[in-house]
């Protein structure tokens, strides 16, 4: 077998190689001819037999990408033909090794890497990554959802008690800082046990939900609503002073006392109590012992009758008066 033969016979065993391949082959020569594309690569860019750009010049290859796929988008970004051709070839010529996505109109993400010939020309070689862009994104959004569900009370939606007091610890730093006024009220919904023996534990639920949401739509999106146990929430009132507070807390009170949940039991209806409080900016106080301040008064509005809203004031706490 001469030295011509066994030249051609190697080159059409590597073209039935990279015809079964399942990256996709461009080939281009130092004059910007397209010299040869594989079957996968034709796939990949939706070209049927007749369309393959073989012995062509590369601009047919990169114009018929830009019109047909202009969700391309990435390295080549480009705001019409020519400088989307311009682009392309500074790419394409550069002797510098290259990789770059380009994500197709119909969702697909092709990975590309282009790497300069002896000949002084250029192989592209695609590889079509989707799957594994899919998979990355699914992960980082289970991710995500992991880390809502480790804030989130799973019942009301509203935060934990986990993620309440690692946003009550910031906003004492924040607070003690620039001495800006911050108020906490822990809340405790009244007689809630009665509710849970007398129309069972969904409609106990229920009610937690309803007033989760109906805190939820009443407070301003800058506060925050937590759940800490059982029926006991909190709420931390940034930039917010004490009469401010109580005026809010004052408003939602005689809004629930108004309400009936007759979608889930007929007559059904609650109450709660609160303790506020102020922090005080001539204490060193943490975000546990603010909290517990505004527990103490939430005992004094449980204590003193329910329904009502009871504000600390260090020494005593002074009852708002039923709302």
């Amino acid at each position: 077998m001469s030295t011509t033969q066994m030249t051609s016979t190697i080159n059409e065993i590597l073209v039935d190689y990279l015809d079964i391949c399942q990256n996709g082959f461009t080939i281009i020569d130092a004059n910007d001819t397209i010299l040869y594309q594989n079957k996968a690569q034709a796939a990949m860019f939706s070209l049927e037999a007749q369309d393959m750009m073989i012995g062509r010049h590369v601009d047919a290859l990169f114009t018929w990408l830009y019109i047909h796929n202009r969700g391309i988008h990435g390295v080549l970004d480009a705001p019409n033909l020519e400088a989307w051709l311009r682009e392309a070839h500074q790419r394409t010529r550069s002797t510098a090794s290259d990789m770059f996505e380009l994500t197709l109109l119909d969702g697909r993400t092709l990975l590309v890497t282009k790497q300069s010939t002896a000949q002084k020309g250029v192989m592209f070689i695609c590889t079509d990554i989707s799957e594994q862009k899919w998979l990355q994104a699914e992960l980082v959004r289970l991710h995500a959802e992991v880390e809502q569900l480790a804030l989130i009370d799973e019942l009301t939606g509203v935060a934990n008690r986990r993620h309440l007091m690692q946003q009550l610890r910031h906003e004492v730093a924040r607070g003690q800082r620039y001495r800006q006024p911050l108020c906490v009220a822990m809340i405790d919904l009244d007689h809630f046990k009665r509710i849970n023996d007398h129309y069972g534990h969904p409609a106990g639920d229920a009610v937690l939900r309803h007033f989760a949401s109906t805190l939820t739509e009443q407070m301003r999106n800058t506060d925050m609503i937590g759940r800490v146990g059982g029926e006991e929430f909190a709420i931390i009132m940034a930039d917010t002073a004490l009469d401010d507070a109580i005026q809010v807390l004052t408003r939602i009170s005689q809004f629930i006392a108004s309400q009936r949940l007759d979608h889930v039991a007929e007559g059904l209806g609650y109450t709660f109590s609160a303790g506020v409080i102020e922090m005080p900016h001539d204490t060193d106080g943490d975000e546990s012992s603010l909290l517990s301040l505004a527990d103490q008064a939430l005992y004094q509005a449980k204590t003193g009758g329910r329904n009502r809203i009871v504000p600390f004031v260090p020494g005593h706490s002074a009852d708002a008066g039923p709302s």
